[in-house]
């Protein structure tokens, strides 16, 4: 992923894109939920690789309240770096991408009428 369009300060996620590589070969992805979104570097991450071959449609759940793991981080500047990696992610890909933000936690985003919005999950 070309982090120099980016503005990721921690990586959490990169260790794990192999096992999801591996997960999703020979499937066409058009729909993923991430819930836990902080900067998004796994969403954009994910927009780079699966818009390569199809539109996809992306639901990024976090509040940007941070939680006790998240005391040194200005959760304002986060949200906005979010914001900023998503746009950046979007506007470079080949095919049509939709990203939903939607902000509370996943408990509020399932259980009020935003959750009509959001894929179901068996």
């Amino acid at each position: 992923m070309g982090d120099d369009k980016y503005e990721f300060t921690v990586d959490w996620f990169s260790q794990y894109w192999p096992n999801w590589l591996t997960l999703t070969a020979d499937q066409t992805i058009s729909k993923i939920l991430e819930i836990g979104s902080f900067e998004g570097r796994s969403a954009c991450t994910m927009i780079d690789h699966f818009s390569k071959t199809a539109p996809l449609e992306v639901f990024c759940i976090d509040d940007w309240a941070g939680g006790a793991d998240h005391n040194e981080f200005d959760m304002e500047v986060v949200e906005q770096r979010f914001n900023h990696n998503i746009q950046q992610a979007v506007t470079a890909t080949a095919n049509a991408v939709k990203v939903q933000k939607c902000k509370g936690t996943s408990i509020e985003m399932f259980g009020r009428s935003a959750g009509q919005r959001l894929p179901k999950l068996f």
